[in-house]
């Protein structure tokens, strides 16, 4: 485990698998192996490692990966202190994905195969996806989701069984989270929400997919104020008297679509219409958007006394 954290660094992370994980595989793979879940990169994997001094045959460990790998549904990497060469050899005839403490990985299933030499592969902080920031925004303001199933948050959010998935896989390969269990898979974030959000502030995105002008009144189950609104709302700057209003981008279209709204402008309008890349209502506020999704909007504002109150804003904010 040491050699992959030192040659990906935090492109790597494993925990010991569950009880209730190990019991859904045959109990000889369980008596004579070490099982951890984990992640590389953005994949999900199995690390195991032989207990003891048996040494099990390239082509038993062959037929041991994919009893693990038919089980757990993700890559199968077993982890060695030492092996002699001829072992290593046909252990690459086999294609079993392994790694040797500081000598060699061969994942072929990943295509990846990097001698110790090898630098470590840097990966660029990714962007959220707009279902995985509303996750986690509702996870630091709204409820706690730590140990949730997928299908318990599938309840409680607006998103499918498998948006919620995707969101909580794209959450796990920012390290943001970590993901636990194989058939009934639950979430958990490790760090105190304060430090949660100050980790994933570089990849969240401004909510705001588009603004524009509009003369049609909103549905109020599907709109919410926004902007200058808010922002005057939770702090001591001062409102205005023009509407700034927030909908999701898929609602807005609908009610385009069906004649709710009529016209709309990008010069004016009664109000204006911000279109979000997630629903606003999930985190609303008595009629107003989120205190952290109101930050992105205007965290790079250039405005000074906009910048302070904003600033202030998340100091006082009650994680």
């Amino acid at each position: 485990m040491k050699y992959l954290e030192e040659t990906f660094g935090d492109n790597t992370r494993a925990f010991p698998m569950k009880e209730t994980e190990t019991n859904a595989l045959p109990m000889f793979i369980v008596a004579i192996y070490s099982l951890w879940n984990g992640f590389l990169f953005d994949f999900k994997i199995c690390l195991v490692e032989p207990k003891g001094d048996e040494f099990p045959t390239p082509a038993q460990f062959k037929k041991h990966q994919e009893i693990i790998e038919k089980v757990t549904e993700c890559p199968v990497i077993f982890a060695f202190e030492r092996i002699e060469s001829y072992n290593r050899n046909r252990l690459i005839q086999q294609k079993v994905n392994f790694i040797i403490a500081d000598k060699q990985i061969y994942i072929p299933s990943l295509l990846i195969q990097l001698k110790d030499y090898v630098k470590p592969v840097q990966k660029a902080i990714p962007h959220l996806q707009p279902a995985a920031q509303c996750l986690l925004l509702f996870h630091l303001q709204k409820q706690n989701l730590n140990g949730l199933g997928f299908r318990a948050m599938a309840e409680k959010l607006p998103y499918s069984y498998l948006t919620i998935n995707r969101a909580v896989d794209n959450l796990a390969a920012a390290g943001l989270c970590q993901i636990e269990g194989t058939k009934e898979k639950t979430v958990l974030f490790g760090n105190h929400k304060k430090e949660l959000w100050e980790k994933a502030l570089p990849m969240f995105t401004n909510p705001v997919k588009k603004g524009i002008y509009i003369n049609d009144r909103l549905p109020e189950n599907m709109a919410v104020q926004t902007n200058i609104n808010a922002l005057a709302h939770y702090t001591h700057i001062n409102d205005e008297n023009k509407r700034y209003m927030a909908i999701w981008t898929e609602h807005f279209r609908r009610l385009h679509k069906t004649g709710e709204i009529r016209m709309f402008s990008e010069y004016d309008g009664e109000f204006f219409v911000e279109q979000w890349k997630y629903d606003p209502i999930i985190l609303a506020e008595d009629g107003f958007i989120d205190k952290l999704s109101l930050y992105l909007i205007f965290k790079d504002d250039q405005d000074e006394r906009v910048n302070q109150e904003i600033n202030e804003l998340i100091k006082n904010f009650p994680w």
